[in-house]
């Protein structure tokens, strides 16, 4: 239950942070993208009210994404894919095994005389 409020809240907080970003005005095109632009040797003071929003917003989404991801990992061991598929090998091999007749029926050998 706890996953899916989180869940709820990563999914809500993501469409507000879209939103937040898409209402802000561009600045300096392409160079406000990189932290240039008009204002960028002033301090933080007086930032439109957009950017702290967004700011708040990305920093709740990072920190739901880590606890979800801390969450859903669990409580169970951990094995990698290779160990996983080398074990299902090895249980779909002895069915085989088991299941096939052998090719050659047990004769008894030809006498040579």
């Amino acid at each position: 239950m706890l996953i899916t409020l989180l869940l709820l809240l990563n999914a809500l907080v993501a469409i507000a942070l879209v939103g937040t970003i898409l209402l802000q005005r561009s600045e300096a095109g392409l160079g406000g993208a990189f932290g240039g632009g008009p204002n960028a040797g002033s301090g933080g003071g007086n930032r439109n009210p957009l950017v702290k929003v967004s700011t708040y917003l990305a920093i709740i989404f990072m920190g739901s994404c880590l606890l979800l991801a801390v969450l859903s990992q669990g409580g169970g061991k951990s094995t990698s894919l290779l160990e996983n598929a080398e074990a299902d090998l090895a249980d779909v091999m002895e069915e085989i095994e088991a299941e096939t007749p052998p090719a050659v029926p047990d004769l008894p050998a030809p006498v040579v005389e």
